[in-house]
């Protein structure tokens, strides 16, 4: 089978889980993925081909490797021992749906890991802006197409006038059900320091990072936070590393599979987005499932629709709480997780699909 990721895929978790369960099936031989700027899988890779191309150039070489990005995806998508090709996003799904109309013997499917509007699309590259065009007019030849929740796949099929013949299915991006053994239970007593961490990309404008700065700043007695980011602003990243508080702790990024027990050393998660987009706003991002998976009470902001939603329908109220700068949190209770959310489950689907068991 082929994977074509056109963003480096060692920045995309779920893919990651994805090619692991992929790589522990007796229906797969071969895992070919393409993608970019990646020199080796941080996943398990036994069975994976992986080509990817160097776009880190100037703008005419880069306008190239992107021609060359898609020419090699082609010629694997067309090989006679592949013939179930997914995509992750629109950029993806050029040279999937060229195979599909050359051979249509091949099983196509398409991920999409964020929700993009058709502004932001208008306003995006190119490829992105093709790559879109050419998904909306062949949506019906895809065997699978899917959004992280129902949500967003509500949104997907009204905005872009997707035709009620076409199924679009919710896939979450849960972690795997390995990450939920040994989670500790206990309360965290008064005047022990909380400790909180926060997992994942980060800049001022983007997140509430100031404000959850200024919060453990002004509550050293209380609070100590951790950052685990290697996707950060200039600006943020000088901050941090030239060491705003003694009680905030800054770390260049962390291998996906080292975070199970990092993790597990913290009170509290925090999803720290601001909701400034449809994204942002109807998500229930990765890494609340990950600090939900060891443990770990859980902050966000209350604009999250999506989250709260999951929250509330997963009766989480109790180790979920929303934002509020103005009342720190005094107390942790930890726990084991009642419910299994896991990549496991959650992509069984989209494996009936492949006619792939694992």
């Amino acid at each position: 089978m082929v994977i074509v990721h056109f963003r480096p895929v060692n920045g995309y978790p779920p893919v990651l889980n994805l090619i692991n369960l992929l790589e522990k099936s007796n229906d797969v031989n071969k895992i070919t993925v393409l993608t970019t700027n990646t020199e080796k899988l941080i996943c398990c890779d036994t069975k994976v081909e992986l080509i990817s191309i160097n776009t880190n150039k100037t703008r005419l070489f880069r306008s190239i490797s992107y021609l060359t990005f898609n020419f090699y995806s082609l010629i694997s998508c067309l090989s006679k021992y592949n013939n179930t090709l997914l995509a992750y996003e629109s950029v993806s799904s050029i040279p999937v749906i060229i195979a599909k109309r050359l051979n249509h013997k091949k099983k196509i499917l398409i991920h999409f890991h964020e929700y993009t509007t058709e502004k932001e699309y208008n306003n995006g590259m190119n490829l992105e802006k093709i790559g879109h065009k050419l998904f909306l007019k062949n949506t019906q030849e895809f065997n699978w197409i899917s959004h992280t929740n129902a949500d967003r796949a509500c949104f997907f099929r009204e905005e872009f006038n997707i035709k009620c013949s076409v199924n679009i299915n919710s896939l979450p991006n849960y972690p795997p059900k390995s990450w939920y053994y040994g989670a500790d239970e206990f309360n965290n007593v008064m005047g022990g320091k909380i400790k909180m961490v926060i997992v994942g990309s980060l800049s001022y404008e983007d997140t509430y990072i100031k404000e959850i700065l200024n919060m453990v700043q002004n509550n050293k007695e209380k609070y100590e936070l951790t950052i685990f980011s290697s996707n950060i602003l200039i600006n943020l990243r000088k901050d941090l590393k030239n060491g705003i508080s003694e009680n905030i702790i800054f770390v260049e990024g962390i291998n996906y599979y080292l975070l199970p027990n990092e993790l597990k050393k913290f009170d509290l998660g925090i999803i720290p987005y601001k909701p400034t987009t449809k994204n942002v706003i109807f998500c229930v991002p990765n890494k609340f499932h990950e600090y939900y998976s060891v443990g770990l009470n859980i902050l966000y902001p209350k604009e999250m629709i999506s989250c709260k939603n999951f929250v509330i329908e997963n009766n989480l109220q109790d180790i979920a709480f929303e934002m509020n700068f103005e009342q720190p949190i005094e107390i942790i209770h930890k726990y084991k997780p009642k419910k299994i959310f896991s990549c496991d489950d959650a992509l069984i689907p989209l494996f009936n699909e492949m006619d792939i068991t694992i």
